[in-house]
């Protein structure tokens, strides 16, 4: 009698698979809470680790430099643009759908710890890197969320400039609400409406150029 195959498990992620993730992210609160407070460079491995219970050992499996010890807080942040976008009605043209995600998570609210990293990202070359991959990677995923939008390939050249567009407009906004809200009077609304005045007006005139 032919033995059945074991069949993979789906469902919620096992427990090792969660208290790792937890681990991360208990970390990167804590190595946020470090640079805000103390700044970057009078922070080291010993005061995030210990800030967050755990060993050296501990903290270098998960991260290869302290500066990256971030990165869990900023791409749960940029997932939730992603998921607010995704969930969007598909009907919805791209940057109408970009618009409203993006009001939704300005009215949840936004994590001061993720607007104070962006900050410091200006100035901090190696905070700079987790930001940039963080948003690489949601470029990734924005790339499979439009294909499924609109019922396309995800490798078509379209898809991936308009992921590419759609990611860059949410770097820009989240950049311009922590380099420069106060200019805007912290409103993040009139942030988002002149960046996508100016993505939708930047694209008009390529397409009357080309």
């Amino acid at each position: 009698m032919a033995t059945q195959q074991a069949q993979p498990k789906r469902g919620r992620p096992r427990l090792t698979e969660r208290r790792r993730e937890q681990n991360r992210a208990e970390i990167a609160a804590e190595a946020a809470r470090l640079f805000l407070e103390q700044g970057v460079a009078n922070t080291s491995v010993e005061d995030i680790a210990e800030a967050a219970g755990a060993s050296r050992r501990t903290f270098w499996h998960y991260f290869s430099t302290k500066e990256e010890a971030v990165a869990p807080l900023l791409v749960r942040a940029l997932s939730r643009a992603t998921e607010a976008f995704e969930a969007r009605p598909e009907e919805e043209p791209l940057l109408e759908a970009l618009g409203r995600a993006m009001i939704s998570i300005a009215r949840d609210g936004i994590d001061s710890n993720v607007v104070g990293i962006i900050r410091l990202a200006r100035e901090e070359p190696g905070l700079r890197r987790a930001w940039l991959q963080a948003t690489s990677d949601m470029e990734t995923r924005m790339v499979d969320v439009i294909a499924r939008r609109l019922g396309v390939d995800s490798h078509g050249l379209a898809i991936r400039v308009q992921a590419a567009m759609i990611t860059s407009a949410i770097r820009i906004m989240a950049e311009e609400y922590a380099w420069h809200g106060d200019e805007y009077g912290d409103n993040v609304r009139s942030i988002l409406e002149k960046t996508l005045h100016l993505v939708t007006e930047g694209f008009s005139s390529a397409s009357q150029g080309a």
